[in-house]
């Protein structure tokens, strides 16, 4: 948003004179920043004076968090510019979705002007189907980033700026951005964060090769910003490909826990740069159901209907992701027993609730380590909050493999186009026969007669959301039980439903359920759900019937099943399996009772 007379040069024949046009464009900026601070000046509200001076702060700020490169060995990952001063910044917000602790924001924001950017294509969330027919975004993860996106345009409308949306594909959407600042001759460049997941580094990918073909940002304009939502995103950038593809969570922490390796914090912009002319239309946010094709939602509002059973109710933005930071660690101090809790479910206590942020980076992980750290510096250190750190240094080191592996498979398989090979493998898929086609159906609906895994599958289906042991605990039931043989069956269908779903993390579990050995799931659900009270709470049909019966109705006599109302194969259904493994359909009639 330059000044009028600027937007009037641009729209007139002067525009022949590109050179006068662009020096008219900076002066411009840089009156209009002269202006606004002189009237915050009146008010007490701004501390910069031009913008040269707030480009230089912050690109004093990186410099003295980036450092030097390590002397010995070739550095194996490409270095940030330290400024984009000299040119137009299109800053394309993906799973970032913050101002603070944002990496992308603070380089963006030392250009001359910058255009605030989100991409709903809906490719990424309901108009694509996984290789096992789940869509690619479940209702609650959509609905989620749909919050983040419009709290995210409040805070830069806060910052005098705004957030550009569009409903369309990435590359077509930010050529047709980018051609109309091309009449400044000014270097225009793009910034995003680097992505993990398949999806996100083909998208990325395809986005940099479309705007190179046309002439329109090249190559090494087009800034990929890695690690930025980890919580030593410059350590990991200073390693190699190689070192960051075999690193262990015991060497991370090591590196991570020693007293100078705390994170700097990184404030959001009090005010961004200008707006380029001309500017688009701001957008809107999109439909989920009409215009991003997203199953589930409900009529007329458009969006999953909260559950009173869930246990907690998810926010997008990052006021309040960090509103619920403090609330668990400061006021509610509920960390002091997060060890003991943390496997009870069905609570809102239990456990911090910031994955869903996380996922989409309404919060950084860098913000939770540093409170992290400054609760042990009032409290002393504590296995509580050792296991908190333990559970977020071992995301980061499971996404920074997968990023080393993604970057690595590229280099191997012949660049830009390996991402989409990667993806076309995972068709690759065994075929399920009709009978485990219906076992999966039953699982996901909750009908399996297995009451603790029925409860939580119901969970996950109504609220997008279970902890961490009834995942684990599914996926055993699954595998195991059902004996699939592919559990990228569970993993697409995880991805389409959970609201904190993280590729890197969730493949890395299911493959490791895969391979390992059976859990008990009777001793999990005397751990997790002593009383049965949850297990009760989403198979209501089984309320009267006690704990540890709950978990074994088929030792229940018939005097017993008739006081507690259950009439097995009717009011709750049988096993799916029975005692030899087979499959038991859902309309088979019911064994003989038990004496």
């Amino acid at each position: 948003r330059t000044p009028a007379f600027c937007g009037a040069l641009a729209s007139s024949a002067a525009c022949k004179a590109r050179p006068a046009v662009a020096a008219a464009w900076r002066w411009g900026a840089e009156a209009r920043c002269r202006h606004r601070c002189a009237r915050d000046n009146a008010r007490g509200r701004c501390q910069t004076i031009s913008v040269p001076q707030r480009r230089s702060t912050i690109a004093g700020v990186q410099n003295a968090e980036i450092g030097d490169r390590a002397e010995n060995g070739e550095a194996s990952q490409e270095v940030l510019p330290e400024t984009l001063e000299d040119g137009i910044a299109i800053l394309w917000f993906r799973d970032d979705l913050r101002l603070a602790d944002n990496r992308t924001v603070q380089l963006a924001c030392t250009a001359q002007a910058v255009l605030p950017v989100y991409v709903f294509d809906p490719a990424n969330f309901g108009a694509s189907q996984t290789s096992y027919g789940f869509q690619n975004m479940g209702p609650f993860k959509a609905y989620f980033i749909h919050e983040a996106v419009s709290a995210l345009r409040l805070a830069l409308r806060n910052c005098r700026s705004d957030l550009y949306t569009f409903i369309a594909s990435a590359d077509t959407t930010l050529a047709e951005l980018i051609e109309p600042f091309l009449q400044y001759e000014m270097p225009i460049y793009v910034v995003a964060e680097d992505g993990i997941s398949c999806n996100a580094r083909s998208e990325q990918r395809r986005v940099q090769r479309a705007l190179a073909d046309a002439g329109l940002v090249p190559p090494d304009r087009f800034i990929l910003v890695p690690h930025n939502n980890c919580t030593l995103p410059l350590m990991l950038e200073q390693a190699s490909v190689l070192e960051l593809s075999s690193m262990t969570l015991d060497r991370f922490r090591a590196v991570a826990m020693s007293a100078d390796n705390s994170p700097a914090a990184l404030p959001a912009p009090e005010d961004f740069p200008p707006i380029p002319e001309p500017a688009p239309r701001a957008g809107k946010l999109p439909l989920l159901r009409d215009e991003l094709q997203i199953e589930g939602t409900c009529e007329p509002l458009n969006w999953p209907f909260p559950d009173p059973k869930a246990c907690f109710a998810f926010q997008g933005g990052e006021e309040f992701a960090r509103e619920r930071l403090d609330v668990y660690l400061w006021r509610q101090r509920a960390i002091s027993v997060y060890e003991r809790d943390r496997k009870y479910m069905g609570s809102a206590q239990t456990s911090t609730k910031l994955s869903p942020s996380l996922s989409v980076g309404c919060i950084s992980a860098a913000r939770l380590f540093r409170e992290l750290r400054r609760y042990e510096k009032r409290t002393g250190p504590s296995e509580d909050a050792r296991l908190m750190f333990d559970n977020l240094l071992m995301r980061d080191v499971l996404r920074a493999q997968a990023w080393a592996r993604a970057r690595k498979h590229e280099a191997d398989a012949g660049g830009s186009r390996a991402t989409e090979n990667a993806e076309d493998d995972e068709t690759d898929e065994d075929e399920l026969s009709d009978e485990d086609d219906e076992m999966v159906e039953r699982w996901i609906e909750g009908i399996t007669g297995f009451p603790f895994i029925d409860a939580c599958m119901r969970e996950l289906k109504a609220t997008g959301f279970l902890t961490f042991d009834a995942r684990r605990a599914v996926a055993s039931f699954l595998l195991h039980v059902v004996k699939v043989s592919d559990y990228r069956v569970g993993a697409q269908y995880f991805r389409s439903v959970l609201i904190d779903y993280d590729e890197a993390v969730n493949e890395h579990y299911w493959a490791l359920a895969a391979s390992s050995p059976p859990l008990d799931l009777f001793g999990l659900a005397l751990e997790v759900d002593p009383d049965g009270w949850y297990t009760a709470g989403w198979c209501p049909e089984l309320v009267d019937v006690p704990a540890p019966s709950i978990w074994a109705l088929e030792t229940l006599t018939p005097e017993e099943r008739s006081a507690y109302d259950l009439d097995l194969g009717f009011s709750y259904p049988l096993p799916m399996l029975n005692d030899f493994g087979e499959y038991v359909p859902f309309d088979a009639p019911p064994p003989s009772v038990p004496t």
